[in-house]
């Protein structure tokens, strides 16, 4: 239905374990397994792609962490395959490139529930705006909810950014804070 929005003729998605595969061959391929490993260059990917700050690495290793990068790019592209990160960089994508695209869905989608807000990462923040909001700012969905709580953040290490709760109330100005305070 939405394949004329996008370039994308066919993909599979790739789960974690083959993706931590595919960084071991590419590891071994640059002779940088004893210098960083699958699990540690898997997750600085995902950080830069979800542009989080997070890095786990030191700044002499910049070069090697974008080679790697470019190959693993490209390893996916020829094997047609996104990764969970390329999904929501993607849709993001299509919503800021497709005018049509945005307006098909928020005139479908006029409810928007998130859970866990605290634990949203920069790509989220920015994806519910083009969800949920025009070009002027103006809210289009009915209704947006976000449950969260700012001292129960436990995903910073994976790019989760508290300050998107502050945003929240920003970007969306005719919010009501409902404070659960007693279980």
């Amino acid at each position: 239905k939405y394949k004329r929005f996008t370039n994308i003729e066919t993909f599979s998605i790739i789960d974690s374990d083959d993706q931590k595969a595919l960084m071991k061959r590419l590891l071994e391929k640059f002779g940088a397994e004893k210098r960083i490993t699958p699990t540690q260059l898997q997750y600085t990917l995902s950080c830069i792609k979800n542009q989080s700050n997070k890095q786990t690495y030191d700044h002499s290793m910049n070069n090697l962490v974008q080679q790697l990068n470019v190959e693993y790019e490209r390893e996916k592209q020829k094997a047609q395959v996104l990764d969970f990160d390329d999904l929501m960089v993607k849709i993001l994508e299509l919503f800021k490139s497709s005018a049509e695209f945005k307006n098909h869905f928020q005139l479908a989608v006029k409810h928007i529930l998130i859970d866990e807000y605290q634990d949203t990462n920069t790509i989220q923040h920015a994806l519910l705006k083009h969800m949920a909001l025009d070009e002027s700012g103006t809210q289009r969905a009915l209704s947006v909810c976000a449950v969260g709580d700012e001292d129960q953040s436990i995903y910073s290490w994976r790019g989760a950014q508290v300050e998107n709760m502050r945003l929240f109330k920003e970007d969306f100005r005719s919010t009501e804070i409902i404070k659960i305070e007693q279980n």
